[in-house]
């Protein structure tokens, strides 16, 4: 018998689904993030430094905002010192992955380009 496949990587079949891994800190800790989707269902998992899952999130194919990005820029957007990852429209906190904001949550569905933020970017 072989092991179970992760449910992310059973994902329903698309004609294009992109796999990221992307790095990050939460209070100084590293955390390894993993994101699989681009155009339907989007999966992201956050990991601590000895693979231990921190947090998992699901992102369906029918939620608001941008599906997925070109670029997927990490910075300490609030200066609390806990990155973020800009994930399409989803803004989402490294600790415990958890969505701050979906920028243009009502109106665009496509591929966004958000590009890198600079670290002194403050609300």
């Amino acid at each position: 018998m072989g092991m179970a496949q992760p449910c992310w990587l059973q994902a329903e079949s698309q004609p294009h689904v992109s796999k990221h891994i992307l790095g990050g800190y939460a209070h100084d800790d590293p955390v390894l993030v993993t994101a699989q989707g681009t155009y339907g269902n989007m999966f992201l998992q956050g990991w601590d430094p000895g693979l231990r899952s921190r947090w998992q999130v699901h992102i369906p194919k029918e939620s608001p905002g941008a599906r997925s990005s070109h670029t997927s820029p990490i910075t300490d957007l609030d200066q609390d010192g806990i990155e973020e990852i800009m994930w399409g429209e989803q803004c989402i906190e490294l600790d415990g992955g958890t969505e701050l904001f979906c920028a243009d949550s009502e109106v665009y569905r496509g591929h966004s380009n958000i590009g890198p933020i600079r670290n002194s970017l403050i609300f």
